[in-house]
């Protein structure tokens, strides 16, 4: 008799680990996905700074429009990633 208690707590002891590994791995995985900081062009030529997580979540923090001088946009561009890597933190 005590042998078969010795086993049941032995089982639930398992089991409150095992959910406890579970929950854990299951926040990491929700903070994983991070935000990042991404720089495309669309095809009128606007250039997009904007930040990313995962493929669907973006959110646009400046929009630089085509024909600027390249010391103005070069300019403009490390002023917008440097707002959207505040942005990230």
């Amino acid at each position: 008799m005590r042998a078969l208690a010795e086993l049941l707590v032995l089982v639930a002891a398992a089991g409150l680990v095992w959910a406890i590994v579970r929950t854990i791995a299951a926040g990491r995985r929700e903070q994983g996905v991070r935000w990042r900081v991404d720089t495309r062009t669309r095809p009128d030529g606007t250039l997009v700074v904007a930040v990313r997580r995962g493929a669907t979540d973006e959110r646009i923090v400046r929009e630089l429009p085509p024909g600027m001088d390249p010391a103005e946009l070069a300019a403009e561009l490390r002023l917008a990633r440097e707002d959207a890597e505040l942005a990230v933190d």
